[in-house]
Formats: structure tokens, sequence, C-alpha cells
């Protein structure tokens, strides 16, 4: 063996031995990609194809937001919408996990590129989204979500918009996706640990269920979270502060829209009575009211889905700002018909009231 790895005229062969094995090892991961990829990696895979490759959409109303919007059932809204107004209404969910502000004007710019703009956007959006702190540069552990926007977007349209600290990690990023088995390698480490994971299907199903319901994608089920786990959370204590990174990349979203002559309507998904109690006792709450009045007064494109500010029971989260199937359930129904009056109001020309009013 000694002798082999000293005689330098085999190295060649050796090289090309370990080329030839590391190329066939890629494409069979290559080939079966699909199996390595989670439900909400599939359907951002899904998406981006109707997109980029997919025949030109045309639909009236398209749902934007990250994880808490992904769960939406357009196909309810667009039954409701279409009863409603008396007409053919399409809704069609692009929320997609680990998305964040800065890429919500990518992904605008991407649709209106190949595609009708809708009349409306239904804007799902978190408050603590406005402080930054969910944000991939200031999250040491995302990488995960810089690997999500490194699938949907190229490189100068992400370095177009995150700070010039973080050029080297989307760099890097880039530079891993160009590898199948650098890209999945936690997932073939999982496979490789549990017989039969690399077995499991998520993309059909998640296909399936995102062609049932135009978009929606579930994720979690009945679990409940509890008010002690609630307040351990490291952002329970975060004043809502708007960053002003962030305050821009919302105004810009609004601004792209706007020129395109979309109508946005910005929906706040529920917090947990505790965190919702919290906010109003440090008047984290009434700041994010004063902005988003701000907001509303500079964006006359821009329209809130009352009440701006809600709280739902303990038992309706599977975490301590995820709702659970139950929560999930009873939100859609609920904005649902909060949305459909709206926008029968400002299809006969009608301005819902501002949201100091509500």
């Amino acid at each position: 063996m000694i002798s082999y790895i000293f005689n330098f005229k085999r190295w060649p062969k050796a090289l090309l031995f370990c080329l030839a094995l590391l190329y066939l090892t890629e494409l069979y991961v290559s080939l079966n990609v699909y199996k390595l990829r989670t439900p909400s990696l599939s359907a951002l895979v899904y998406k981006q194809y109707r997109l980029e490759h997919g025949p030109a959409l045309d639909h009236d109303m398209i749902i934007m937001g990250d994880s808490r919007f992904m769960g939406l059932n357009a196909k309810w809204f667009e039954e409701d919408l279409s009863a409603a107004l008396g007409r053919n209404f399409s809704v069609y969910n692009y929320a997609m996990l680990n998305q964040g502000i800065r890429s919500y004007t990518l992904l605008l710019r991407k649709y209106l590129r190949r595609h009708r703009p809708p009349k409306y956007i239904l804007f799902g959006s978190a408050p603590l989204a406005i402080t930054g702190a969910w944000a991939a540069d200031k999250v040491p552990g995302r990488n995960e979500s810089l690997h999500y926007l490194a699938q949907m977007y190229s490189l100068p349209e992400l370095l177009g918009v995150f700070p010039v600290s973080e050029y080297g990690r989307l760099v890097t990023v880039k530079l891993e996706r160009l590898l199948n088995l650098v890209l999945y390698r936690s997932a073939i480490k999982k496979a490789i640990k549990s017989p039969g994971y690399f077995y499991k299907d998520y993309m059909t199903p998640a296909v399936r269920f995102l062609d049932k319901n135009n978009g929606g994608l579930i994720i979690g089920g009945f679990v409940s979270v509890t008010d002690d786990e609630v307040r351990a959370s490291e952002f329970f204590d975060l004043p809502l502060k708007a960053d002003p990174d962030m305050d821009y990349w919302y105004q810009e979203f609004f601004r792209v829209a706007r020129e395109s002559g979309i109508t946005v309507l910005l929906a706040n998904s529920p917090t947990t009575q505790v965190l919702y109690d919290r906010r109003e006792a440090t008047g984290s709450n009434d700041r994010y009211r004063q902005l988003v009045a701000r907001w509303e007064h500079a964006n006359a494109n821009l329209h809130t889905i009352p009440p701006l500010l809600q709280p739902y029971p303990i038992k309706e989260f599977k975490d301590w700002h995820h709702l659970n199937l139950d929560g999930t359930t009873r939100y859609v129904e609920e904005l649902i018909v909060t949305v459909v009056q709206e926008v029968k109001m400002l299809e006969k020309g009608a301005i819902p009231a501002r949201p100091q009013s509500r």
C-alpha cells in the first residue's frame, strides 16, 4: 500500500478513478434528488418551476409570505371570491418557507417578468419581521434560509439586496449548489443512518397537495405549545422597533407593486395571547400600528386586513409563532370572510378604513 502511494506514476489513474467514482455518486444522487427534499423544499421547487418554466399565469390574486402563510388554502379563497364577485377569480398561494422581507421584492419581480400582474397581492407578514431579527444575515445559524433563497434567485439578484458583509456567505452557498452531494449532505447522512429514509418521496404528495389547494401546503398537525415555551423564546421580549433596512424593503415591495397597478392587502399572522399581552404592555403593538399607518399613508395601493393584530388561544399554536392545524383552519376561514369584504369594497371603488380606526 505504501509503495503504491509513493508510486507517482499511478497517481493519474487513481485521480481518474476517484473522479469517476465521484461522478457516478453525484449522478445517482441527482437522479434521486427529489427523495432528499423536504415537503417545504419540494413546494418551493414546484412553485419555482411554475414561475420560470410553466405557462404564462393570469391570476387575479396571489398570496405571498413565509411559513405562516404557506398553509393558506388558496382554492377556498378562489371559490369564495368568485362567488362573491359573480365571476371567475383566480387565486394562487406563492408563500414559501424561509424567504424574508428582502426576497419578496425579488419574488414579485420574478413573477412580473413572465406573467400578467395580479390585481391583488394578499401579503402575509409577522410584526417581528420589521425588527430584522429574522433576517438571514443577522442569525448565524440561518444558512438554511440562504439555501432556500439561492434555490430561487441568481447570485446577482441576491447580491443586490443583501449587505456587502454577506457576499462571502452567498457566494459559498451558490458554490455548494453546484454539487448535490454537497448540497444535500445532511439528508444523505440521515439516509445512511436511517434505512429507508432515502426512499421517501416527498415531491409527489407535495405536488398533489399544492395542485389541490392552489399552492397551499399545511405542514404540521395538532401539536400545541405552552405559555412557558412561548416565554422562553429568544424573541419574547424583543421590542417591535423598525429596522431601517427592513422598513426600506417593505416599502420597496409596496412600490414595485404600485408601479404595476397591484393593490397589496397586508395581513398579519396571529400571535399567542401571552405574547400579544406582553407587546401591549411594552408598547410594541402601538409602535407597529403607527408604522403600518405610515406605510398606508405613503402607499395608496396598500390596505391592511383587520384586525391588524390579534391573539389566538395557546392551544392553536404548534410553536411560539406558528399555528397548528386547528389554528390554521380557523385563521383561513376568518381571513377569507374579511378578504372577500375588502375586495368587494375595492372593486366598487370604496377605500377601506385606515388602521387607526380599526
